[in-house]
């Protein structure tokens, strides 16, 4: 399964990561989805209808050293293990 941390310029097209908030496109089916670290503690799929194949997650703030992922193909209802995704930054 792919594993993207969004970079912490902000020099990616297709993501943007501010404090506890990041924007994601859907690697699979190329929407737009925001996800915020604060609401949304243990993240979020990709909600538009018919989808829900990829995973996003952010832990931290973009200033104090947090991360930003996404995680794709996922079978929707499927959560990767967010402590794996966590420990694979440092």
């Amino acid at each position: 399964m792919p594993v993207r941390y969004l970079k912490r310029d902000n020099s990616e097209k297709d993501a943007h990561w501010y404090g506890d908030n990041a924007a994601f496109t859907c690697p699979v089916c190329n929407r737009i989805f925001l996800v915020c670290g604060h609401l949304r503690p243990n993240g979020q799929q990709c909600p538009p209808p018919g989808c829900g194949r990829s995973y996003a997650y952010v832990h931290g703030r973009l200033e104090s050293g947090g991360i930003a992922v996404i995680t794709w193909p996922i079978t929707p209802g499927e959560f990767p293990d967010l402590e794996k995704l966590k420990n694979a930054a440092d």
